[in-house]
């Protein structure tokens, strides 16, 4: 259960991103609108996208030595999920765009964090103390893997 302070600032977040992917949803449908496309042109498209998916997942499965079981299990498998969101895409379209912009909102907000916390603010960290510890930790392993390895004599 999140503290008292957090539920704010997670309502906050929560919504400040999904008003931003709602504003997005609708500045692509008002240019698609304006550019004189129809509506259908987002279901050809995501149609499109889905046949080429499937032709590199068959192609990775076949460099994989899973092609038997991709053809025999995996894609009859999806196909009639795929059909079922394809004929959903207008319900799906914003929650997809949501998804895709949660971590860019993150990052942002983090990163703005950072800086704010830097040029000597008070403010509470974000993503908190322990996510950057592992954050930082993760930067700096490639460092460590590189050094070689020191022996004790």
């Amino acid at each position: 259960m999140l503290r008292d302070d957090m539920q704010g600032r997670f309502r906050g977040d929560t919504l400040t991103g999904s008003g931003g992917g709602l504003v997005f949803v609708l500045l692509i449908v008002l240019f698609t609108l304006a550019a004189g496309l129809p509506l259908s042109t987002f279901a050809t498209q995501l149609r499109n996208s889905y046949t080429g998916a499937m032709a590199l997942a068959e192609w990775l499965a076949g460099l994989v030595g899973l092609a038997g079981w991709w053809a025999a299990r995996a894609r009859p498998a999806l196909d009639p999920l795929a059909q079922w969101m394809l004929a959903r895409w207008w319900l799906l379209f914003p929650l997809a765009v949501w998804l895709g912009l949660a971590p860019i909102v993150t990052l942002m907000y983090s990163t703005t964090n950072l800086a704010v916390r830097l040029l000597g603010y008070d403010v509470r960290a974000f993503p908190g103390r322990r996510a950057e510890r592992a954050i930082a930790w993760a930067v700096r392993l490639p460092l460590r893997l590189r050094r070689p390895a020191r022996h004790r004599s």
